[in-house]
């Protein structure tokens, strides 16, 4: 299918007035190069799908307001340029607080651990002292002298 330049413009007219056959014909024109562009940023064609949708949904819902001041094929490539940059900024901030979640576990079962071992040392203590003088002389003994 090979759409002229003013074709779109003409397009987004049409589908700021309502024209569903309009709008599919631009996504199906759009969709698969959309979702190729945003894949090259993301290095996930999964996620480019699911972006390339979102933005085409958005559109329809906002295309009563959207003006493109430019042409329309470099409005919606700045618009998926934009949305996968954001998306990855969203990734890098999920993938720093999982970072920071994982050394605050580690940090807590450290924590444990020492809370664990004194516990324990405790225990050792009590029942050292529970034991004879003589136990104790000669379990100090048998730990110490060597």
């Amino acid at each position: 299918m090979e759409l002229r330049m003013d074709f779109f413009g003409i397009s987004h007219r049409k589908i700021q007035k309502g024209n569903v056959k309009e709008f599919e014909k631009v996504f199906r024109y759009f969709y698969k190069p959309l979702c190729t562009y945003v894949a090259s940023i993301l290095s996930d064609w999964d996620t480019a799908e699911e972006i390339v949708q979102e933005l085409f949904c958005t559109y329809w819902n906002k295309r009563k307001s959207i003006e493109i001041k430019s042409s329309f094929k470099s409005y919606l490539y700045q618009w998926a340029r934009n949305r996968s940059l954001k998306y990855l900024a969203h990734k890098k901030v999920i993938n720093s607080y999982e970072k920071e979640c994982q050394e605050t576990h580690s940090i807590g079962n450290v924590f444990y651990d020492d809370l664990e071992l004194s516990e324990f040392n405790d225990l050792i203590v009590n029942a050292l002292n529970s034991l004879p003088e003589r136990c104790q002389k000669i379990f100090h003994f048998s730990r110490n002298e060597k």
